[in-house]
């Protein structure tokens, strides 16, 4: 507790004092170690920053201690402020099926096209192109989404998924470390993923399908037929408070 008081005291004097490159360069890691110490109880600091413009910069760090505080694989927040592609914790990081997740979760949040198109496998695809042949995309977005259009999160967990895949993005565990984190063999994984809202209250369950794309560094795809089955139920999770 005495050290959770201490983050707290310097992450209010960071954001008091608007210096974004002390934030960027150790705010994350103060947010993780607060997350880590106070649980759920660090959530009603975390919501109010995710709340705050002031803070777009940061909230990939903040979405990731979320995460940690909740018990989830991943935490995906949009307001108008989101920047896209989901910020640096993706880009450093591509190569686990939950980057293809949180992309698509983003997209369909934010009402992005193009950005969900690519986070899309060719079994994924084929059954959107059909849907979109009776009907444009404004009409399959409205057959589907509930939620607002902003100020919006959507949480998951891999319940089935080998430890290295199911962790949150920050960690203190040294995911170099192959003996206790080997990489799946895998290219063609199917997750059974647990949907909650932002609140963390579980919502929805779905078996995500994946596939692996390219050569050289590994990229995952979503690669489901039932494309509006999956987006159905991060509108109904998207929806809750």
């Amino acid at each position: 507790d005495q050290a959770a008081s201490a983050i707290e005291e310097t992450l209010d004097s960071l954001i008091r004092d608007g210096n974004q490159d002390d934030l960027i360069a150790s705010g994350g890691l103060l947010l993780f170690a607060y997350a880590t110490i106070r649980g759920p109880r660090a959530i009603p600091r975390e919501s109010s920053m995710l709340r705050n413009p002031q803070l777009a910069f940061f909230e990939t760090a903040v979405d990731s201690s979320m995460a940690v505080s909740l018990g989830l694989t991943s935490y995906i927040s949009f307001h108008h402020w989101t920047k896209h592609p989901i910020g640096p914790v993706l880009i450093c990081g591509g190569g686990e099926p939950r980057h293809a997740l949180d992309q698509l979760v983003l997209a369909w949040e934010s009402n992005d096209r193009q950005l969900l198109e690519e986070a899309l496998g060719p079994d994924s695809k084929a059954p959107l192109s059909r849907l979109l042949s009776s009907q444009n995309w404004e009409e399959f977005r409205a057959r589907l989404w509930r939620g607002p259009s902003e100020g919006i999160a959507v949480g998951y967990r891999f319940v089935s998924a080998p430890v290295r895949w199911s962790l949150p993005a920050l960690t203190f565990a040294d995911r170099s470390d192959t003996s206790k984190f080997p990489f799946p063999n895998t290219k063609t994984p199917e997750l059974n993923t647990e949907f909650t809202s932002a609140s963390g209250k579980l919502c929805g369950e779905y078996t995500v399908r994946f596939s692996r794309a390219g050569s050289g560094l590994p990229r995952f795809l979503i690669n489901d037929t039932n494309i509006d089955g999956i987006l159905g139920v991060i509108s109904s999770c998207a929806a809750l408070p």
